[in-house]
């Protein structure tokens, strides 16, 4: 009888691949507050930890925590709009985000 249980790296990076782009696409330009960032449930049921050993799964898997991933996500998309050649993106960025970074 074969077994049609993944291990825990093969669940995550299944997450990782086909659901995390999904909900963070566009994540940069969104505001977001604390509880729209809740897909560390996803990883509590993958691992059975605790909320307060999320932190060192994460780090063992060598990804950032959502909140973490959105806040790079945002100065990544900033930096560019420093950079870019495009004059309204430019001005855009000058009279709104000028303190983001």
């Amino acid at each position: 009888m074969q077994n049609n249980r993944f291990d825990e790296p093969v669940l995550q990076h299944l997450v990782n691949a086909n659901c995390t782009p999904c909900l963070l696409y566009g994540a940069e330009v969104i505001e977001w507050n604390k509880s729209d960032l809740r897909f560390n449930t996803a990883t509590f049921t993958i691992y059975k930890v605790n909320f307060q050993y999320i932190s060192i799964v994460y780090q063992f898997r060598g990804q950032r925590d959502l909140p973490s991933e959105v806040e790079h996500m945002r100065l990544k998309f900033l930096r560019k709009c420093v950079f870019t050649e495009n004059s309204v993106i430019k001005l855009l960025y000058e009279c709104f985000c000028v303190s983001c970074i």
